[in-house]
């Protein structure tokens, strides 16, 4: 993608200058007619119109060949690469690929309301969870635990106990969030003193991608940003 990129710049930046060159050669063409006008007076401002519209070509050619060898030098890598980990953010903030790494899995054995449920997942975001799946579905920005009358549904899918919490992120930092004295976690287990719970460190976990299309049907992207 990144080579595809900078190939099709490459051959724009080229196009123009090979337009300017075509142009430039024109003008001088344009010039020597000029010196064949009867009128010295419509001689001489023709030539000097056409002058400064070659300095202001020749102007122009230096600007592309320098940004030409700028991209041959790979100055633009810089930006192009810029690009490409945004786009990655987005997709892993959206659900859009599959990601792994390290972190913790929470598996709580018990039967939890919709709102409890929604509340694990807010207090993993919190201690910095960068991508979570709950029962093997991911769990993105828009997800919603909610109510039905067959229970608790994720994206209109049944959430049956024991409830797997996987977390992408700092091991240490999550488990200490999950399992701190006067937490959400252990507040919930006093409440429920049937459920169990069990977490496991890891350093290798998936979270899959996000099975769902987001669709806006309302919000529009401006042309232009607004202050």
């Amino acid at each position: 993608m990144r080579g595809l990129s900078s190939q099709v710049t490459l051959t724009i930046i080229c196009l123009l200058l090979g337009v300017a060159l075509v142009v430039q050669f024109r003008t001088q063409g344009n010039i020597v007619k000029a010196m064949m006008v009867d009128s010295s007076t419509e001689q001489a401002s023709m030539i000097r119109g056409l002058v400064d519209s070659n300095a202001a070509l020749r102007k122009e050619i230096e600007t592309l060949q320098q940004q030409l060898s700028q991209y041959e030098d790979g100055n633009s890598e810089g930006n192009i690469q810029t690009m490409a980990n945004d786009l990655n953010r987005i997709k892993v903030v959206n659900g859009m690929i599959e990601v792994a790494g390290p972190g913790v899995e929470l598996i709580l054995n018990g039967l939890l309301a919709p709102e409890e449920i929604q509340d694990i997942i807010n207090e993993l975001r919190n201690a910095g969870a960068e991508a979570i799946a709950l029962n093997g579905q991911r769990v993105v920005v828009s997800s919603v635990v909610a109510l039905d009358r067959m229970g608790a549904t994720l994206e209109g899918m049944p959430l049956i106990a024991p409830y797997r919490f996987t977390a992408i992120g700092d091991p240490e930092t999550l488990a200490k969030a999950v399992d701190r004295k006067g937490g959400l976690v252990p507040a919930l287990m006093a409440n429920h003193p049937e459920m169990t719970m069990e977490m496991r460190k890891s350093e290798q976990l998936v979270a899959p991608i996000y099975n769902k299309k987001v669709e806006y049907q309302y919000a529009k992207p401006v042309a232009q940003a607004t202050r």
